[in-house]
């Protein structure tokens, strides 16, 4: 294997990780471009929080047209859910944008039937605009209040302000919540190349081969350095600083990330932009592991692209399949019983 991506690649499956899919692009142009079988850059791949970074553009694009402020109290788009806590009548908008929210964590579960009103209901912990937590119910509320203010879906926003200018299909959708709401995020489900795209457009400060699809200023304000995240204690690479619902790496750029390994990265220096989906679940901080291969591949001479790439794990053969039998206890976590 001769190049960086090879690397990569070989190093992923060696901790059971699964490559989906890379494209890389330097100057607008496709320079590497792979995928497995069944996978790959144009088949649709569920995103998660790569959604958070769009419902970031949603939410900025409302404030440069004076639909609301960044700097507006929250409670004041959600005056219905009052009371609601001192601590969190503090809360803006901007502090949702920046993950610092007066939670330290997302404030509802998968199986609750109210997740927005979670984010109202929960007891908050300390002052707002104070501390980095990283609050997928912020970017949740976020949505929220994108769709309560077009008065249509997230889904059809972005396919208006961000897609259809592109060029881009049909492709894309968006999970919603047992609300109805969409799961700003982590519900986007979208080819990776169009995710290529529109990081070119990105990195275009909003415009990609001579159409503006959003101002520079929306733009600006998307990778503007908001929150200090020096002291996560997960992730290396997500030390270094946090924008609009979206990553600075230590290597310069921006940085959309998604559970289990879904990157879109842009780096303006070297008018490069990549895009991976991966499945890194199986294995022990794959997540961290695969940014932070790729932050390193992307750095060398990354070679030629393989036609395809291979699953790590051989195929499941039933004959070793065993029974097991027993009883486990957790001992440590969040919600022990």
């Amino acid at each position: 294997m001769s190049g960086s991506i090879d690397r990569l690649i070989a190093a992923a499956a060696a901790h059971d990780i699964s490559i989906h899919s890379i494209e890389v692009s330097r100057g607008g142009s496709l320079v590497y471009s792979t995928g497995a079988a069944g996978m790959g850059p144009h088949v649709p791949h569920r995103f998660y929080s790569v959604s958070k970074t769009f419902t970031a553009i949603a939410v900025l694009s409302l404030a440069h047209e004076g639909r609301l402020d960044t700097r507006d109290r929250l409670m004041d788009h959600f005056p219905e859910k009052r009371p609601v806590h001192p601590l969190l009548e503090l809360a803006t908008i901007d502090d949702l944008l920046s993950m610092r929210t007066p939670y330290t964590g997302t404030t509802y579960t998968e199986a609750s039937p109210e997740w927005l009103d979670s984010f109202f209901r929960t007891m908050p912990s300390h002052r707002p605009g104070t501390l980095f937590h990283y609050d997928t119910s912020a970017s949740y509320v976020l949505a929220a209040l994108v769709e309560r203010i077009e008065g249509r879906s997230w889904e059809a926003v972005i396919r208006e302000r961000v897609y259809a200018p592109l060029g881009l299909g049909d492709d894309m959708r968006m999970i919603t919540s047992p609300e109805g709401i969409a799961h700003g995020g982590s519900g986007m489900v979208a080819r990776p190349h169009d995710l290529l795209v529109i990081g070119e457009m990105l990195l275009g400060r909003g415009e990609r081969d001579g159409v503006r699809v959003l101002p520079s200023e929306v733009v600006d304000e998307l990778v503007r350095p908001r929150a200090d995240t020096a002291t996560l204690t997960w992730g290396s690479t997500n030390r270094f600083g946090y924008a609009a619902q979206t990553w600075l790496p230590p290597q310069g750029g921006w940085m959309m990330v998604g559970l289990g390994g879904q990157y879109v990265y842009a780096d303006p220096a070297r008018d490069l932009v990549a895009v991976m989906t991966a499945n890194a679940q199986g294995c022990n901080a794959g997540d961290q592991r695969l940014s932070t291969l790729l932050l390193e591949a992307l750095d060398e001479p990354l070679g030629d692209a393989p036609e395809s790439i291979a699953w790590p794990a051989p195929p499941h053969d039933r004959a070793h399949a065993r029974s097991v039998f027993g009883s486990v206890r957790a001992v440590s976590g969040s919600g022990v019983r």
